[in-house]
């Protein structure tokens, strides 16, 4: 769909360009549009060119308060999302919803747009509790000007999204049933943007405890994902949910359910001759059950832990586990260097994740003991050793 689209507005302003001159208000409308088709297909290469071109000229021919400097501003931020640039891209959503408020109001259609895109930014950033509000006012004015919109879908399933990074999991699941509800009576359930609140629905679940339930969620997305996306390499969407249920598996320590959708991943990422998930998972279950040796697991948790890092939001975690059990593999071979900044990288990042099953926290703490202790470091040792009691204290 993307790839017609950036034909058609490639085309339009080629001729606008040459009817009105390249630098004319309208051309640069159409050639805004046509910025963002391309930025929106992912990491292409030319992508970050063209966008940050169009929001020079933008600026430099419309001025700094123009709203089509604010539309340019906003897909240079969607490539800087894409590259995992997070912080720039909250800069720069933030400058274009200040020029869309400015130039249009708060209510506009377009500021509107831009004000659930900077919600998406924060909310990919790891900062889900700076775009509840953003997402919660944005949800509000949509409401008023048309329910029936799948713009205010679109924002119930973002202001669900940034809930549950909060780790809000119950009051997630009003916003993404109204979502699911309103996108399945317009457009069917198996449309991406249902599809997408139907797999954060799961998520909601998962947050909650409520493993079958979840469980039930994601394979029912997962087989609508592959059927939408057909035969083939799985797409971008398809990868999300295998990540999930490979998280939902670890949490119930269910390693070979794991594994096999990590497997998947793996597979996705880097294809190989010979390589098939029947020939990755078994070895990668037992690593992850720290049940082989850590010479023979070190090597295929650390591809797990490098497309998990890809393909979950930033601050999961799956990613943060796999890579302490990663780091804790190099730690049984003896290179403490080399583990400690992963497992204390692991650690904190598991210490603010939400969703955590309750052993979570304890292990990666262990670890650290552990590493400190092998390593003949007793005064780093003694400080774990400390925030595992600490811990362990506060959950009797």
């Amino acid at each position: 769909m993307f790839d017609r689209a950036e034909r058609h507005y490639h085309r339009a302003w080629d001729i606008q360009a040459r009817l009105l001159g390249p630098d004319h208000e309208t051309t640069l409308a159409v050639r805004n549009n046509y910025v963002w088709t391309v930025v929106t297909q992912g990491r292409r290469p030319d992508a970050e060119g063209l966008a940050q071109a169009a929001l020079d000229d933008s600026t430099r021919t419309l001025g700094e308060s123009h709203a089509e400097t604010g539309k340019a501003s906003n897909n240079l931020s969607e490539v800087f999302l894409h590259t995992a640039r997070y912080d720039e891209a909250v800069v720069l959503r933030r400058r274009a919803l200040g020029i869309m408020v400015a130039a249009l109001g708060p209510g506009d259609e377009r500021t509107l747009e831009v004000a659930n895109d900077l919600g998406v930014a924060l909310i990919t950033a790891g900062r889900p509790a700076e775009a509840i509000p953003i997402l919660r006012a944005t949800a509000d004015h949509r409401r008023q000007l048309d329910p029936r919109n799948l713009e205010y879908a679109t924002v119930l399933n973002n202001l669900g999204g940034g809930l549950i990074g909060a780790g809000q999991f119950a009051e997630a699941e009003a916003p993404l049933r109204e979502a699911v509800a309103r996108r399945t009576a317009a457009i069917g359930a198996d449309f991406q943007g249902t599809l997408a609140a139907r797999n954060l629905l799961g998520y909601a679940q998962e947050g909650q405890g409520r493993w079958a339930e979840a469980e039930s969620s994601y394979l029912a997305v997962l087989a609508d994902r592959r059927r939408v996306a057909g035969p083939g390499r799985p797409d971008m969407y398809v990868l999300r949910t295998v990540g999930f249920l490979a998280r939902l598996y670890a949490k119930q320590e269910r390693w070979p359910d794991a594994a096999r959708y990590l497997a998947e991943l793996i597979l996705a990422e880097k294809p190989g001759p010979g390589r098939t998930i029947d020939n990755i998972a078994p070895p990668l279950a037992t690593a992850l059950d720290q049940a082989t040796a850590p010479a023979g697991a070190g090597a295929v948790l650390r591809e797990a832990h490098e497309v998990v890092k890809m393909r979950m939001w930033k601050g999961d975690w799956l990613t943060a586990e796999v890579g302490s059990r990663y780091g804790d593999c190099l730690r049984r071979q003896g290179e403490y260097a080399e583990a400690e900044p992963i497992l204390l990288a692991a650690a904190a990042e598991i210490d603010k994740a939400v969703g955590v099953p309750p052993r979570g926290v304890a292990a990666a703490r262990r670890r650290m003991i552990d590493l400190y202790t092998a390593w003949g470091k007793p005064a780093e040792a003694a400080k774990w050793q400390k925030a595992f009691a600490e811990l362990t204290a506060d959950q009797k």
